[in-house]
Order: structure tokens, then sequence, then C-alpha cells
């Protein structure tokens, strides 16, 4: 009995402190639970903008026109943000993008978008900006095998922010489109779809619909996969980031990465070194370090703007040219 009394105390106290932590977290409104939702949790709502793609989770609408703070935002016949269509049998150099809303240029017009820039300074190229707002890694992926891969790309750009994979976990975008997506395991190093059998018990649905101690207990996870390869927030985007290399093997087409940094310019040493050891194509636009920096987003919502898609430009384009000395017409 004593020594059953001697284990029940340490564990009864853990409880009590989780306990009294969640309660004052509550009580200052600190660490509101963000939930990674699964497969089924929630529905898609309807948009007069984006239809729902099978492939990716949604894509605009073909042709639609819509307007948000002034800034024009319209379609191509296939669902992406340009005038025209994009044509695999353009027989200039072709480039895809994919990305989020970053490379989908919100808050921009589009001519301003440093996708717009890469096709007026490279002539000899054909940019086809596969991006869509709110896109995780695992969607990018997935725009790279079912969007990109029909145009028959001669090189794929995969722009990244932080946010991307924090994406990646969920199965369902909440803010603020309130949109289904497609949601991966990894399984025996591979990966593998979620499906509704994948959701997960009472206790674990709790901890990520209630818990502020979990929500903190994953921000620090998150944090500390910057600098060390840890936790699932880094482990699931790195298999991704695997299979974008290996798809991009497979079919011959070059991959180039880039880490697009948000307003906090953080640094992500454990992305550095994942791509030095496969021996990836990798641009850091952390890396330039302009002098004033905050000048390149917008105050509003921190989305790049003019001089942003043009400091964006101005790294990705000589790459391009040096490799690609067609893309510049020489």
């Amino acid at each position: 009995m004593r020594r059953l009394f001697l284990l029940l105390v340490p564990l009864v106290s853990v409880v009590v402190a989780i306990a009294l932590l969640e309660g004052l977290l509550w009580t200052f409104g600190l660490l509101p639970p963000n939930p990674r939702y699964s497969v089924g949790d929630r529905q898609t709502r309807e948009s007069r903008t984006f239809d729902v793609d099978p492939a990716t989770g949604w894509r605009m609408r073909p042709h639609v026109r819509f307007d948000i703070d002034g800034v024009l935002y319209q379609a191509n016949g296939q669902g992406f943000r340009a005038e025209e269509d994009f044509d695999p049998n353009d027989p200039r150099f072709r480039i895809a993008l994919v990305g989020d809303s970053f490379t989908w240029a919100y808050g921009s017009p589009l001519e301003e978008s440093y996708p717009a820039l890469l096709q007026q300074r490279l002539p000899g190229a054909a940019v086809f900006n596969l991006a869509m707002p709110g896109f995780g890694v695992d969607q990018m992926y997935l725009s790279f095998r079912e969007q990109a891969l029909p145009l028959r790309p001669q090189l794929l750009i995969v722009a990244i922010c932080d946010a991307d994979l924090s994406r990646s976990q969920t199965a369902f975008r909440a803010v603020p489109e309130e949109r289904e997506k497609p949601v991966f395991k990894v399984e025996n190093g591979r990966l593998e779809p979620k499906t509704a059998a994948d959701r997960p018990g009472p206790l674990m649905h709790w901890l990520e619909y209630e818990s502020r101690v979990w929500m903190g207990l994953r921000y620090a996870v998150r944090v500390a996969g910057y600098n060390l390869p840890v936790g699932e927030w880094w482990t699931l985007n790195r298999a991704i980031l695997d299979a974008i290399q290996e798809l991009g093997r497979e079919r011959e087409i070059p991959v180039l990465f880039v880490y697009v940094p948000t307003a906090a310019w953080r640094p992500f040493p454990t992305m550095r070194r994942y791509m030095a050891e496969t021996g990836a194509d990798y641009i850091s636009l952390r890396d330039g370090d302009p002098p004033n920096r905050g000048a390149l987003y917008r105050a509003d919502d921190w989305h790049f703007n003019a001089a942003g898609h043009r400091y964006v430009a101005d790294q990705i384009e000589p790459w391009i040219a040096e490799r690609y000395p067609a893309t510049v017409g020489r």
C-alpha cells in the first residue's frame, strides 16, 4: 500500500499542476486551442469564388472575377490566377510554381506579383502560377502531381512559408474559407492519405479542441522544429518534401525550393540542413536580409506588397537565368 501511495503522489501532483495551469491559461485567454481537424470533422462551405478540387481541396472558379479591397482577382479557364490558360505545348521553357497566398499574390494586382515579374524578365519562359491561398506543403505536392505534371513543366518552383507546414497537419482550412483538404500520414516511411478511420479517440479530440496546455506543447514542438528535426510538424513535412523530390526525379523535372519568410523573418536551420543533406536546389529569401525588410509587407495583412514581390523576383530570376539561359533568350 505504501508503494502504491508513493507512486500515486507524483502522478496526482502532475495532474493537479496541469489542471491549475489549464485554468490559468483559460483565465488570461492565453494559447487558445487551434485544433488540427481530422477527415470528416467539418464540411466545405459553398463559395462563389472557389470551387472544390478533389485533388488539392480547392481552386478558383474558371473565369471568375472578384474584388477585395480594390484589388482585382481573376481566373483563367483552368481556375488559376492568370489572364490566359496555361498551354502544355508552349514552345518556351515551361516553369510551374506551386505555393500559397504569397505566390498567389494576395493583396497585390496580378502585374505586381513575383510570378508575373518573372514572366516579364524571362521572355524565353512560360510561367504557370498554380498557387492557391491557404495551401499547405501537402497541397503543393498534390498540385505538382495532379495539376503541374499535365502542363509538362521543365522546372518546378515550390514556394514555402512557415504556416504551410502547420497546414499539412489538418484536414480543414477553418479561417476564413471553411474548406476541406487532403491530409497525409507517414507509415513505414511513406506518405499515405488519411481517412475518417484515422480520427483520434475521445481524449485526443478533447486535447485538440479544448486544452490550452496541449496547444502550448504543440507550439513548443513547432518552435523546436525550426532548429531540430523533431515532432510531427517537421517529420510529416519532411516526408512530403521527400515525395516532391522523388516525383521530380521520376519525371526528370528539376525542383527549386524557395523559403518565403514572413514579416517575422525567422531563421529555419532545420530546413536548410534538410536541403543540404538531400542535395536539393534551395533559395532562402531570408538570406537577402534587405535593410528595411518591414517595407516588403502590407501593414494590414503582412503579405508582400509591390516591393516585396520585386524582392522575391530579384532573388529567383538570376538563379533561373544562370541555369537555363534559354529563359532570357540567349
